[in-house]
C-alpha cells in the first residue's frame, strides 16, 4: 500500500504566486513606506526580494526545484554582482563622507533583492500560462497606480494615505501631489512623477498586447479600458520623460505590427490626445511647451552645469568607481542620469556590465520574436523587449536605479523575457526531436517490424 501523503507534503511553492505578492508590494504600497529601523533598505518589496533570492538559492538544491543550467540573463546578473562587489571593496579604500558606507550597504542589499526577483521569474516560471497570468496581474497593478494618480490629479486627493500599514513609516516626505505651472503633477504610488511616467511607458506594451489578444467582447473591452487608464499617466505626470517613454514603447512595439495596424495605432494615439485635450483643457499645450522650453529649462541647465565636476570624479577612479550607492544627493548633488551615476559609482567596468544586463534582457525576447512560430508569442516577445528599451532610453533622464518601482519592474520584465526564451528554446528542441524521430519515406517503423 502506497504511503499516505498529505497535501502539505505534496505542495511546492509556486513562483507565480510569490511574484504576484511581490508585484502587490511593489506597485500598490507607497514607494517610500519602509520598516523604520531599516531605513531605505526596509521597503517591504525589497525585503521580500531578499526572501525570493534565498528561496532561489535553497530551492535550487531540491530535486525538481529551480534549474541550475545558467541562462544568459543569470550569467549577466552574476557578473554584474561580482563587479559591484569589487567596486564596493575598492570604494571603501578611500576617505568616505558621512553616510557613504551605509549607502553602499543598502545598495548591495537592494541589488541582491532585485536579482532574486529576476532569477525566480526566469527559472520559476515554467509554462506559458504561468507567464501570462503574472504579466496580466502586472498590468492590473499598473492600472491601480494610474487610478491612484487619477484621483490625485483630478480631485487633489492623495489616496496613498489609505494604504499606510501599521509598523511602516515614510523614510522621507511622501511626494504625493505637486504643482507644475497650472496643473497638478502626480506620482501615484511612485517616488516621483518621472518614475510614474516611465513605468507608464514600460507598462503600456504589455497592456496593449493583452488587449490585442483578449477574448472578443466584454473581456477585450475591459482590457482596452485598462490600456486607456494606464496611458493617462503621461499627462498626469506632466513630464517630458513620460512622452519619451510612451513614444519609445509604441515605436518599439509597432515593429511587430503590419502596416495597417501601425496606421490604426497612429490614429488611435491622435484620438487619445484629442480626448485628453477635451477632458483636461490646456494639458496638451503644456506638454508641448515642456519640449519647446527645454533649451531654457533651468532644471536641465543645472544638470549639465554639474557634468564637469562629475567627469573629474570619474577620472579619479575610472575603472571601478567610487563605490556602489555612494553618490548621496545630500553630500553631492542630483545627477538625474543613471548612466553617469553608474559610471561615477562603479566605473567603466560597472557600466559595461550594467549595459550588458539591458542588452541581454532585450536580446532574449527578440530572439524569441524571430524564432517563434505563432504570432501571439512573437507579439509578447516584442512587448517584453519594448519594456527593456524604454527603461534603457529613459535612464538618461533620471537616476533610475534609485527608484524601486522602476527597477523592480525592469527585473520582472527581464526575468519574464528569459523565461519566455527558455520555454521557446525547450519547445523548439522537442519539435526537432520529434522531427528527427520520424522515419524516412520507405523506412519501416518499429510497429511495422513488430
Amino acid at each position: 500500500m502506497a504511503p499516505y501523503r498529505t497535501r502539505l507534503v505534496d505542495w511546492r511553492p509556486d513562483a507565480v504566486s510569490a511574484l504576484t505578492l511581490y508585484v502587490i508590494l511593489l506597485f500598490c504600497l507607497p514607494a517610500r513606506l519602509v520598516v523604520p529601523a531599516l531605513g531605505a533598505a526596509g521597503r517591504p518589496a525589497d525585503l521580500f526580494g531578499l526572501v525570493l533570492m534565498c528561496w532561489w538559492i535553497l530551492y535550487g538544491l531540491v530535486p525538481g526545484g529551480f534549474p541550475r543550467k545558467a541562462s544568459p540573463l543569470a550569467i549577466a546578473l552574476w557578473v554584474r554582482l561580482a563587479v559591484i562587489l569589487l567596486s564596493f571593496v575598492f570604494g571603501m579604500n578611500r576617505d568616505l563622507l558621512p553616510g557613504e558606507a551605509l549607502a553602499a550597504d543598502r545598495f548591495l542589499i537592494a541589488t541582491l533583492a532585485f536579482m532574486g526577483v529576476a532569477l525566480v521569474a526566469a527559472d520559476g516560471i515554467r509554462t506559458r500560462d504561468q507567464l501570462d497570468r503574472l504579466l496580466q496581474r502586472m498590468t492590473y497593478a499598473g492600472g491601480f497606480v494610474a487610478l491612484v494618480a487619477l484621483f490625485q490629479f483630478n480631485f487633489n486627493w492623495d489616496a496613498t494615505r489609505l494604504f499606510e500599514i501599521p509598523g511602516l513609516d515614510y523614510n522621507t516626505d511622501q511626494y504625493g501631489i505637486q504643482q507644475r505651472w497650472a496643473f497638478r503633477r502626480v506620482a501615484g504610488t511612485a517616488n516621483h512623477a518621472i518614475e510614474f511616467a516611465v513605468i507608464t511607458g514600460m507598462m503600456l506594451p504589455l497592456a496593449i498586447h493583452y488587449a490585442f489578444h483578449a477574448e472578443k467582447g466584454r473581456v477585450q473591452q475591459r482590457k482596452w479600458m485598462l490600456v486607456g487608464l494606464i496611458a493617462t499617466g503621461v499627462p498626469f505626470s506632466v513630464s517630458r520623460a513620460g512622452v519619451l517613454a510612451v513614444t519609445v514603447a509604441l515605436a518599439t512595439l509597432a515593429m511587430a505590427w503590419p502596416t495597417r495596424q501601425r496606421v490604426n495605432g497612429i490614429i488611435v494615439s491622435l484620438l487619445g490626445a484629442c480626448a485628453i485635450f477635451v477632458a483636461v483643457p490646456g494639458i496638451v499645450g503644456t506638454m508641448i511647451d515642456l519640449f519647446q522650453r527645454s533649451g531654457k529649462d533651468t532644471s536641465i541647465k543645472a544638470r549639465t552645469d554639474d557634468y564637469p565636476i562629475v567627469y573629474e570624479y570619474i577620472r579619479e577612479r575610472p575603472w571601478f568607481g567610487r563605490g556602489p550607492g555612494t553618490w548621496i544627493v545630500d553630500q553631492y548633488f542630483t545627477l538625474d542620469n543613471e548612466i553617469l551615476g553608474t559610471l561615477v559609482q562603479t566605473g567603466y567596468i560597472g557600466l559595461i556590465t550594467t549595459l550588458a544586463v539591458w542588452i541581454v534582457g532585450f536580446a532574449l525576447p527578440r530572439d524569441v520574436r524571430h524564432r517563434a512560430t505563432d504570432e501571439v508569442t512573437k507579439h509578447l516577445a516584442q512587448a517584453l523587449a519594448a519594456v527593456v528599451v524604454v527603461s534603457l532610453v529613459t535612464t538618461v533622464t533620471f537616476d533610475s536605479f534609485a527608484f524601486p518601482i522602476h527597477t523592480g519592474f525592469l527585473m520582472l520584465a527581464l526575468g519574464a523575457g528569459s523565461a519566455l526564451w527558455t520555454m521557446d528554446r525547450r519547445d523548439r528542441q522537442r519539435s526537432d526531436q520529434r522531427v528527427g524521430s520520424i522515419p524516412e519515406v520507405g523506412q519501416p517503423t518499429g510497429d511495422l517490424v513488430a
